[in-house]
């Protein structure tokens, strides 16, 4: 049974994106829960994925050890993380296949994202949680602008809150491509995209 838990549908968009690829790699900032909600979830459990999950909340490391054994959970405020030295000393490859970003302020999002060593290390995917639904079109443009700024190309808009981007050494998908993982979108998720 595929087991899909993200809120909005990151983790099916992003599988589909890259083709069900297994055994790919991820960092999740702001990763909260280790599975309800969580975008990484179906890409460790069902397509073998590795990687780290950053959250400052103590509180949670005891359902994570329990529940995502396959992965890394840093608890640290991600504000004050070292990240080239945690992707170091967590073997990181340089190219990742999936940044998800997801802090409580979008604010803090937008700073947490400009401390990662995007000089050092590239994202095939990111989702991006700007927010935008609360924080106004302003703000919305604002994190569109750093982003696609730095090589990557935005895809789609989630509900106004997430933004689904890909690297510029990534193929944009194909008309048909995006229409068929729109189309098979679980019936909960189908109106809550825009194709940018």
């Amino acid at each position: 049974m595929t087991m899909y838990c993200s809120q909005i549908s990151q983790d099916y968009i992003i599988s589909h994106l890259l083709d069900l690829r297994m055994h790919g790699t991820f960092v999740d900032v702001g990763c909260w829960r280790p599975i309800r909600f969580n975008n990484t979830y179906f890409l460790e459990s069902r397509l073998h994925w590795t990687g780290i999950n950053i959250d400052r909340r103590e509180e949670l490391k005891s359902s994570w050890m329990r529940k995502r054994r396959n992965s890394t959970l840093i608890i640290e405020d991600a504000l004050e993380l070292d990240f080239l030295k945690t992707f170091k000393e967590n073997n990181l490859p340089q190219v990742i296949d999936y940044l998800s970003i997801d802090l409580e302020t979008p604010k803090a999002t937008l700073e947490v994202f400009k401390r990662i060593p995007l000089d050092k290390y590239s994202f095939n995917i990111i989702t991006f949680e700007h927010d935008g639904y609360w924080r106004g079109r302003e703000w919305t443009d604002h994190t569109r602008s750093h982003i696609t700024s730095l090589g990557y190309q935005l895809l789609f808009n989630l509900r106004n809150q997430d933004d689904v981007y890909i690297h510029e050494s990534m193929e944009k998908p194909s008309n048909d491509k995006i229409n068929k993982i729109l189309t098979s979108l679980p019936p909960k998720y189908s109106e809550i995209i825009n194709v940018l």
